[in-house]
């Protein structure tokens, strides 16, 4: 109960640095970034890399910095654009308006209580002993570093397993929970079969007759595909330790 959907995302960050309002002046709200239409940058211009190389950390700092040099794509709501660094806000805001690591809050709030004991945002000595090697996408012969990304865990730093993804489907289908419906809810259309939920894609499988939610996705090294049917209580999950996750897409 300390959350609003409909809230302004400046209430997780100091003032100091100011979100930025778009030509009808209308601000950023959770909903819009955690549906992907706050029409934010696929990542923020501070974050300096290049493909095949892991994200080794990234500050509060230059997180900040971030916010600084904002420039909204296009209008805010009304067009779904993909940012990983809009991810990395709410898990930054999250930690502000609790006082909390994001790890202890994913911990608290989903891992322990759905038993997935092989999850963690911090690759502890436990999950070293079991983590598959990665290997660079551009080159899947050369093993390569898993991802830290510091201030942008938010945006996919989880370290888990088949096993563990399987007993979060079985959550996600449980769809008596409100909060599971609200995350299937689609609060951005990108077609007339495909929206986007609260950390989810949602769509109409017309060759199944039936809907389907999923998420994929990928960093150097690793990718993932998260795809079940709600109706049918029929799900896959694909990890894979050399990135490329939209190519294994699909029910």
């Amino acid at each position: 109960n300390k959350l609003n959907l409909f809230g302004s995302v400046q209430l997780l960050f100091p003032f100091n640095h100011p979100f930025p309002i778009d030509k009808n002046a209308r601000g950023l709200l959770i909903v819009d970034v955690a549906s992907h239409s706050a029409s934010l940058p696929a990542y923020p211009s501070t974050l300096l890399r290049k493909d095949g190389d892991p994200i080794v950390s990234f500050t509060k700092a230059q997180l900040y910095d971030g916010i600084d040099n904002i420039k909204l794509i296009s209008e805010v709501g009304k067009k779904f654009q993909y940012s990983n660094f809009g991810y990395g806000l709410l898990g930054a805001g999250l930690e502000n308006l609790t006082n909390l690591p994001l790890d202890t809050l994913m911990q608290q709030y989903i891992f322990k209580p759905l038993g997935m004991t092989s999850s963690s945002l911090n690759l502890n000595e436990s999950l070293k002993s079991i983590l598959a090697t990665p290997y660079r996408d551009d080159n899947p012969e050369i093993a390569t570093q898993p991802w830290n990304m510091g201030a942008l865990a938010g945006a996919g730093n989880i370290f888990s397993s088949v096993d563990n993804l399987c007993k979060f489907m079985l959550y996600q289908m449980n769809e008596a929970d409100e909060s599971v419906r609200l995350q299937h809810h689609a609060f951005i259309s990108m077609s007339p079969n495909t929206g986007y939920g609260l950390g989810c894609f949602t769509g109409f499988s017309q060759s199944k007759n039936t809907r389907v939610i999923f998420h994929g996705g990928d960093v150097d090294g690793y990718a993932s595909d998260f795809t079940f049917l709600p109706d049918k209580k029929f799900g896959v999950v694909i990890l894979t330790n050399c990135g490329k996750g939209p190519e294994f897409g699909g029910i």
